[in-house]
């Protein structure tokens, strides 16, 4: 390989690297997710069920709300894909508009974040949530664990589809309370 392909490829990984432990940094840096014991002290640590960060009411509410979910980062892509057709799902059975990313009718902006834990008791899986203005100005955070099986070495491999139907209900109820609050 030239020296200068290795070159990129090398700057390539750093930015990669670097990119991603910022974000890691900031994601830890903006939510406060306090542990909580683990019962029967086996399996991954826990966090609380839901944690909500107001930040603001919702400027708009009921069915003029209108969401467009960014990309969900986290998770292999089968798994993302699954989990976008149920929000997708629990949304319209909850009367939530959804709309493409850029759609102009959207008042919302989501960005979803999913992670994965685990060892061979169970799998923890857990999911944050931004809600920002059509601006970009974060507006709420809510997010979410479930916990599954047992996982191995993998912990997605623990996860089910049942689980990632649990963390979509979850997660269209938090956004149906606070739009209809």
């Amino acid at each position: 390989m030239p020296v200068i392909q290795r070159s990129k490829a090398r700057t390539f990984a750093c930015r990669a690297c670097a990119t991603g432990a910022a974000m890691l940094l900031a994601s830890c840096a903006t939510i406060d997710v306090p542990r909580v014991p683990n019962v029967g002290g086996a399996g991954p640590p826990g966090i609380r069920t839901s944690e909500i960060r107001q930040l603001g009411d919702a400027p708009v509410r009921g069915e003029d709300a209108v969401f467009a979910f960014q990309p969900i980062t986290g998770a292999p892509a089968d798994m993302i894909y699954a989990l976008e057709d149920l929000i997708e799902e629990e949304a319209k059975a909850r009367n939530i508009r959804l709309v493409e990313p850029g759609d102009p009718d959207a008042t919302y902006v989501v960005q979803g974040y999913v992670s994965a834990v685990g060892d061979p008791h169970s799998a923890l899986m857990a999911h944050v949530w931004d809600v920002s203005d059509a601006q970009g100005n974060r507006l709420h955070r809510f997010s979410g664990q479930e916990v599954a099986p047992g996982s191995g070495s993998d912990p997605w491999s623990g996860v089910t589809r049942g689980t990632m139907a649990d963390a979509a209900r979850e997660t269209v109820d938090a956004m149906a309370e606070w739009i209809r609050n």
